[in-house]
Formats: structure tokens, C-alpha cells, sequence
């Protein structure tokens, strides 16, 4: 048998609870940080909350998050895709090649930019939160 890869591009997980509130353009919940000297105001950014909503829109929650992986590592990556079965042969697209796939791993962020439909289709989950709820 040949190894095969799923690969996760992880948006942003904080550590700890990982919660929705906590979430700023300091990139940790306040427990988590050290005094640095950096003004609050330097913190949140200077570009009127612009960081915090790239930060809630690549969120994912840590249940999201358990959800992605565990499918991942049940799931088996084609050496060749096929046309006949919907999917492509000698993708061009880099997300997809044989015995390897890429994918995001994000929650269902209100206004996100980023496209989940391969990551349901090929592991067959549907991320539940959203940082804005």
C-alpha cells in the first residue's frame, strides 16, 4: 500500500477554550498573553477592527476542529482520480493530486472567504459554529 496525505489548512484556533469572544487581532484570549508593553489600542489594530474580522472569519472552533480530524484520518485518498466517479483525473488544481488532498479546515464563519465544499465532500462533515453567533 502507498501512503496518502490529507492535508488541513487550519484558519485560526486559539488555545485554551477557543471561544468566539475572546477572539482579537492579538491573536490569543487575554489569559494567554504576556505583558509585551503593547497598548491595548495596538492590540485590537490601528485599521478599526479590520484584524479581528480576518480573525473571526478563519476561526475554528475546537469542536469544528475534532470534527475535520477525525474524518481525515478515517478517510481514503484516491491514487488516481477517476472522471467517472465525479472527480478529476490529472487534476491541474493543487488541492487535489494523487494520494494527496487539501483542504480547509474552517467553521461556518458568517462572510467567510474561504470555500468549504470540497472539505464536505471529500470528508463528510459540516462545520457547526460560527464566530459570529
Amino acid at each position: 500500500p502507498r501512503t496518502t496525505f490529507v492535508c488541513l489548512r487550519v484558519g485560526w484556533c486559539q488555545p485554551g477554550d477557543n471561544l468566539p469572544e475572546t477572539l482579537s487581532a492579538a491573536g490569543s484570549p487575554p489569559e494567554f498573553q504576556s505583558d509585551t508593553g503593547v497598548s491595548e489600542e495596538e492590540k485590537r489594530g490601528e485599521n478599526g477592527g479590520t484584524d479581528e474580522l480576518w480573525f473571526k472569519g478563519m476561526w475554528l472552533s475546537n469542536r469544528d476542529f475534532l470534527a475535520y480530524f477525525e474524518a481525515a484520518l478515517g478517510i481514503e485518498v484516491p491514487l488516481a482520480w477517476d472522471d467517472d466517479k465525479n472527480q478529476l483525473s490529472k487534476s491541474p488544481h493543487r488541492h487535489k493530486r494523487r494520494g494527496f488532498l487539501l483542504l480547509y479546515a474552517m467553521s461556518r464563519n458568517t462572510n467567510a472567504k474561504w470555500d468549504l465544499k470540497d472539505t464536505e465532500k471529500y470528508l463528510g462533515v459540516k462545520s457547526q459554529d460560527d464566530s459570529f453567533r
